[in-house]
């Protein structure tokens, strides 16, 4: 793994990070407000609609840094961007859906699934697999080969 990728998947960790953590302050109140503070000072509480919004975000922001995380991991089948989207689209619906029928917004966790399958759907569809071109499986974990300019 280059530098490159390291750093990707160190960010990306720190979105997945965060994520969680925001999914997870959801579920305190005087928490959350704490967070809301930081961007909107002057803020005196939260109701409900926000703490499910909180679990919301925190789930994209954690499906966002799995797909990140994911993407940093060289494959040698070449299917990596693939497989990213499918992580980040699976972290997503896990963490969104579970803050979701947590706070009692169920018909959100609905959504979501059918949201993953129309995500999912085409990534395991008929279509051919990306072939990495000759001598690709040799530069795994590289920076690949130098652009023209």
């Amino acid at each position: 793994m280059n530098g490159t990728n390291r750093a990707m998947g160190v960010v990306g960790w720190l979105y997945v990070a965060s994520g969680v953590a925001l999914a997870a302050v959801s579920f305190w109140p005087a928490g959350l407000l704490a967070v809301v503070q930081l961007v909107l000072p002057g803020t005196s509480s939260v109701d409900a609609a926000a703490q499910v919004l909180a679990g919301v975000g925190g789930g994209l922001t954690a499906g966002l840094g799995a797909m990140i995380t994911s993407l940093a991991r060289p494959r040698a089948d070449g299917d990596g961007a693939r497989r990213a989207v499918a992580v980040g689209l699976c972290t997503w619906c896990l963490i969104d859906s579970a803050a979701s029928i947590g706070h009692g917004a169920w018909r959100n966790a609905v959504g979501n699934a059918l949201f993953l399958a129309i995500g999912l759907l085409p990534l395991w569809s008929r279509y051919p697999r990306a072939t990495p071109p000759a001598g690709a499986l040799d530069r795994v974990g590289s920076a690949g080969p130098a652009l023209p300019g």
